[in-house]
């Protein structure tokens, strides 16, 4: 059964992870996580106070459940979708952003 002919009490039954889980498998593509919690909000009628008491839930869920993997700003997608390279790319710059500074970049900085 596909998440959009799901009823709210089979929505209520479940965890926002597993729906998230169930609705990119049918997708077969990453999703924008404010799309994805919209697509929830509609299909269980929630109000915009019951999705904000699941959504912190959801989201630290998205982070350190396993099949997740973010591939950009707020866009995510399955990790078994893609190979350790892929998963490296994505993540490095993510990884690679800071520079460290030196006493002398430090100083200039400072004045």
């Amino acid at each position: 059964m596909k998440i959009s002919e799901y009823t709210k009490e089979m929505m209520d039954e479940n965890s926002f992870i597993d729906l998230a889980y169930m609705a990119l498998s049918e997708k077969g593509k990453e999703v924008n996580l404010y799309e994805l919690i919209d697509e929830f909000k509609a299909i269980g009628n929630y109000s915009d106070e019951e999705v904000e008491t699941r959504v912190v839930q959801f989201y630290t869920d998205l982070n350190t459940d396993g099949r997740f993997l973010s591939t950009g700003e707020y866009m995510w997608g399955l990790r078994d979708w893609y190979s350790v390279d892929d998963i490296e790319e994505k993540i490095a710059p993510t990884v690679q952003k800071f520079d460290i500074l030196d006493e002398e970049d430090e100083d200039c900085l400072i004045r």
